[in-house]
């Protein structure tokens, strides 16, 4: 009866450890999911390498009050964009200053929604 329950344990344990997946496969699953995902035909995707993470990557940069901070800041350059464009309607590809405020807002917001 005990070695019953011995080789029953066993076998439990041989498959749940057999069942899990390292942290690192997770992740490599994953960033090829994602890479996937943003290709058109993704049969043609090959993987070399997936370099390790450091401390950068992450999501949370900015504390609430400089989420504030930085959202009014967006605010601010896509009023001034949209004036200076006459709400996107005649927008001068030739206005370097225009050009720079547009290059900006899109920056920031990128950055800022993508951390939120």
């Amino acid at each position: 009866m005990k070695s019953t329950k011995f080789v029953l344990l066993a076998m439990l344990s041989v498959v749940l450890l057999a069942s899990c997946q390292s942290r690192e496969l997770k992740i490599k699953k994953l960033v090829k999911s994602h890479l996937e995902q943003s290709l058109e035909n993704p049969r043609d995707l090959k993987v070399k390498e997936i370099a390790e993470p450091d401390s950068a990557f992450g999501l949370n940069y900015f504390t609430p009050q400089e989420q504030a901070y930085m959202l009014g800041t967006v605010t601010n350059v896509t009023k001034v964009l949209m004036e200076r464009t006459a709400y996107m309607t005649k927008p001068d590809l030739d206005d370097a200053y225009t050009m720079t405020l547009a290059d900006l807002e899109m920056r920031m917001s990128t950055g800022l929604f993508s951390g939120m």
